[in-house]
């Protein structure tokens, strides 16, 4: 069988186990199992695969037709174009999620003060918090003037309440060379610095970045196959209206700024569209001062939550 022939094979399989994505997943699952680029798949399509190479690729598009997602079957996510190794302990990284990586590096170019610590909640894959800590390592960083700064003295942190989702986030950093940057810590949220955890005495900024289960159980309930019968159930729904764990963490957070001194406090929640206006008053309610902005991803559906709790409107 050739490489052509093969990716018909595929492509046929999955668009009759009604894969949207059959033709991409096929050529993804064959340059994983050739261990090639696509690039160099399309260049050679005549490639002969070998008895041991048709058989593994027959596997993987079997599983890929029971719906379970790529990413599952060849380990692998791109996200804000690092490679990630993702398994079914965590859930896979979204493209709208890279907008708050981009939205965290505009802020931070603007309102970058030292000491700074960033502290990403429900760190999962550490996919978030491992962008950042790569992309702002002691190096020049633009600001909206077309100047620069050094970004120096800044204190990476991700929690998450599931051992296992570290495990896979430690991984992660180690692959790309930042483990010794990050602080991972196993308890619910904000947790450990309410009790255990002692930041700076002195005041600092804030950045906490938080992408938690949001789905509505009603909506999870609705979701296609790929999600709802592989990805972790824990990591995306948790209540009827998914703003559990938000007020919990604005909860902690309202404790934690009586504690500690703070230059200012910059909040970013990824949330369902249609949570914009309830995440207003949530965020509201615990901070009646503060400014908030509603970002929208690339398909033009508002994703993300950007608040700063020290500011009137």
């Amino acid at each position: 069988m050739t490489s052509r022939e093969a990716l018909l094979w595929g492509t046929s399989r999955l668009q009759s186990a009604k894969i949207k994505s059959a033709s991409l997943d096929a050529e993804i699952l064959l340059a994983h199992t050739l261990k090639i680029t696509k690039e160099t798949l399309f260049a050679h399509p005549e490639y002969n695969l070998q008895r041991s190479q048709s058989a593994t690729y027959g596997k993987l598009i079997k599983r890929r037709a029971k719906h379970e997602p790529v990413a599952y079957i060849t380990g692998h996510k791109e996200f804000y174009g690092l490679d990630f190794c993702v398994d079914k302990r965590v859930l896979i990284p979204r493209p709208e999620t890279e907008l708050m990586v981009k939205e965290s590096l505009n802020l931070l170019a603007t309102s970058y003060k030292l000491p700074t610590v960033i502290i990403d909640i429900g760190t999962g894959s550490g996919c978030v918090i491992i962008a950042l800590a790569k992309l702002l390592a002691p190096s020049p960083l633009p600001l909206p003037s077309g100047e620069r700064m050094e970004v120096r003295g800044i204190e990476f942190f991700a929690t998450d309440a599931s051992r296992s989702a570290l495990t896979v986030a430690r991984k992660n950093a180690r692959l790309h060379g930042v483990e010794k940057n990050i602080t991972f810590l196993y308890i619910n949220l904000l947790e450990p610095f309410l009790r255990v955890y002692s930041l700076h005495a002195t005041p600092y900024t804030l950045f906490i970045t938080a992408n938690l289960p949001y789905l509505p159980t009603s909506e999870w309930r609705q979701s296609p196959p790929d999600v709802r019968h592989y990805e972790p159930r824990l990591a995306l729904d948790v209540c009827p209206d998914g703003l559990t764990y938000y007020r919990t963490l604005l909860t902690q957070l309202k404790e934690f700024s009586t504690r500690y001194s703070l230059h200012a406090t910059y909040l970013i929640f990824e949330i369902c569209p249609h949570q914009s206006d309830d995440i207003q008053t949530l965020a509201r309610h615990y901070f009646p001062s503060c400014k908030i902005k509603i970002k929208k991803d690339l398909a033009g559906l508002n994703r993300l939550a950007i608040i700063d709790t020290k500011r009137s409107h």
